[in-house]
């Protein structure tokens, strides 16, 4: 629909591989998974602070979080 999303200066657009297929297909760094600039560490017991500017509710977002120990 050409929307542009950008975090952290990377512009976001879906990978050609679902992410899960790639962890299933034996991708064990999470480095490697697509697309580049999507994947960031947090040391343990940290905060973590999202900010979404814009949009209305219900509006797309082309992120999520996930937390592995």
């Amino acid at each position: 629909d050409g929307t542009d999303f950008y975090i952290n200066d990377y512009s976001w657009s879906a990978p050609s591989v679902p992410v899960l297929l790639q962890i299933l297909s034996g991708t064990t760094n999470v480095s490697d998974l697509l697309p580049e600039g999507s994947v960031y560490g947090v040391d343990k017991n940290k905060t973590v602070e999202v900010t979404i500017a814009g949009g209305t509710a219900g509006s797309p977002h082309p992120f999520h979080l996930h937390g592995v120990s």
